[in-house]
């Protein structure tokens, strides 16, 4: 043993050994961390890349969630119970913390913001777009230089009669291997060997071997589109993700602007009907003092306590249907359902009131969908996908032909070859060698049924492409008559409130001269609730019905963290 070693620290197997080491251990000692930090480097890139080409002035793509979310002080202000306590952050964890009473307000943007902070679909979302990338990447590959390196060393002990040799060798082989965007691929290998004898007279041989080989196809699989395609419908891929992405968020902000201003209209019921509980508790006691004077029936006090009782079942309900559509929104916010939160009241009220007339006409809308909705374009996309489908699917059907050379020079040393001459790299006594491949295009059985499934494909992708824009025409429509029709209910229900509070104060002054009866009076009362809910209901779908347009029309820009404004889409 003590041979093989004064063998291996040779002066010839020192650098071969050691050089061997350190490029292997260059190339594969880096931990998972890095690994990681070089995918989020390759993918983000290529994300922001992409979307450059999809929404103007983008900032930079992130799928890391904040460690401090507001889930997270949520849970730990307010001591809420969790089966996850690393959820937690340690620094808010109080014993007491559920006798504080902390209760968090959130205004609109503020429930955006969280939403966008917190929501588990906007992070699925988001993390979708990022492997998506990670797949184009993946495709890129293809086209890189690839780099292997293989290093061994074997002990050999060969008895022959009395005879017994013992030897050592040690290789190195690294190789690279490319591939061109014309279809073309080289691979070039080095192998080298340091065989020495451990008996005898201790002979040792270095050993050097290239290869180099080239393949070039002429016919089938040959041309750029054709060996291009794979990495082109991963580029493609990954824009259609960050389109839908971006229609994504655009739908998640206005579904929460809808259950935020759903969760206040609830609560503005409720105080509707607290307001009329408390009038029909005057109208019923009124009853009751008149009823004892003998100046009104007693059917009319038993209507006034009848519709009292209404009224508060009427109350208890409505504040149930408060904390469910409470508990639904939180949920939807990516929050604790249990968690105490309170929204802003006044962003009913400052509601913007309906303008004169709708902010532009139906064929402006209808043009500006068609030249802005993400998900035509991605339609649209799908049709020159299938496009170019079917020319790689008719590309299969031709006859294979290509070209390959391969040489190679130099010897390989073994142990049982220890005692030769070093190996020279010498193209003097290298082999060369070229042929010509033709395989004749005999049976395409397989081949012909994909041709023609990629011809049904392209149609398909052009009935899907005309099915969405039939659809985006209609949701243009859609949305346009909904945002005409509530801002003319709007000035409807506005009208009918105004008549309604003036129907209950004429009427009570016509019970209070006897003129007119509870019933009348009770029926009046139930129109102004009535009335006062249609209100505030036509005031919210007017709001709602304009952010609908302005999302059908590809015209509402959403940033990362849920703001909202004008869009700056990316032209068509």
């Amino acid at each position: 043993m003590s041979r093989m070693m004064r063998w291996i620290f040779g002066l010839r197997g020192r650098w071969i050994v050691a050089g061997a080491w350190v490029a292997l251990a260059a190339a594969g000692c880096r931990s998972p961390e890095v690994h990681r930090a070089d995918a989020d480097r390759v993918g983000l890139g290529l994300v922001d890349r992409a979307r450059a080409g999809v929404v103007s002035n983008a900032p930079p793509f992130r799928i890391e969630r904040a460690s401090d979310t507001f889930r997270r002080r949520l849970l730990a202000l307010q001591g809420l119970p969790t089966a996850f306590t690393s959820a937690v952050a340690p620094r808010a964890a109080s014993p007491d913390a559920a006798s504080t009473g902390v209760v968090a307000r959130l205004s609109l943007a503020g429930a955006l913001r969280e939403a966008f902070a917190n929501s588990r679909e906007y992070q699925d979302a988001k993390e979708l777009v990022f492997t998506t990338a990670l797949d184009l990447d993946l495709e890129s590959d293809a086209f890189r230089s690839s780099f292997a390196g293989l290093l061994t060393g074997a002990y050999t002990d060969t008895a022959s009669g009395q005879s017994r040799q013992r030897g050592a060798v040690a290789s190195f082989e690294p190789g690279v291997t490319q591939r061109f965007r014309n279809g073309a691929e080289v691979a070039a290998s080095l192998a080298l060997d340091v065989a020495g004898l451990l008996t005898g007279n201790e002979e040792s041989a270095f050993g050097i071997l290239a290869d180099l080989s080239l393949t070039v196809p002429l016919l089938r699989g040959a041309g750029r589109d054709i060996v291009m395609e794979p990495l082109t419908q991963a580029e493609r891929s990954l824009v259609y993700e960050i389109q839908r992405f971006e229609r994504f968020k655009r739908t998640l902000a206005v579904e929460v602007v809808e259950a935020y201003l759903g969760v206040l209209q609830l609560e503005r019921r409720v105080r509707n009907q607290e307001e009329n509980l408390r009038g029909i508790g005057l109208v019923t006691r009124r009853a009751v003092e008149l009823g004892k004077a003998g100046r009104t029936a007693e059917v009319q006090v038993n209507l006034a306590r009848q519709q009292e009782f209404t009224a508060r079942d009427q109350l208890a309900s409505a504040r149930e249907s408060v904390t469910a559509a409470l508990d639904r929104f939180k949920v939807k916010l990516g929050l604790p359902a249990d968690a105490r939160i309170v929204l802003e009241e006044r962003e009913l009220d400052d509601l913007p009131t309906p303008a004169a007339d709708v902010p532009m006409t139906e064929e402006d809308a209808m043009r500006m969908a068609l030249g802005r909705r993400l998900d035509l374009r991605i339609a649209k996309g799908r049709v020159e996908d299938a496009r170019r489908g079917v020319k790689v699917a008719a590309d299969a059907l031709r006859a294979g032909l290509s070209v390959s050379v391969t040489g190679s020079a130099g010897e390989r040393r073994t142990a049982s070859s220890a005692a030769q001459d070093d190996a020279e790299l010498s193209i003097d006594r290298g082999n060369l060698r070229a042929a010509l491949g033709l395989q004749l295009p005999w049976e395409r059985t397989a081949e012909r049924n994909a041709y023609r499934r990629s011809l049904l494909a392209l149609d398909a992708a052009e009935r899907g492409a005309e099915a969405a824009e039939d659809q985006v025409k209609s949701d243009v429509r859609a949305t346009y008559r909904t945002l005409r029709q509530s801002r003319e209910v709007c000035g409807i229900q506005e009208q009918a409130l105004t008549l309604a509070d003036r129907r209950v104060r004429s009427t009570e002054l016509l019970l209070e001269a006897g003129r007119a009866e509870m019933r009348d009076l009770v029926e009046a009362r139930d129109s102004l609730l009535q009335a006062q809910n249609s209100v505030i209901a036509a005031r919210v779908n007017y709001r709602m019905a304009e952010l609908g347009l302005w999302r059908t029309v590809e015209s509402l820009r959403v940033t990362e963290d849920g703001a909202m404004g004008d869009a700056h889409v990316a032209g068509p």
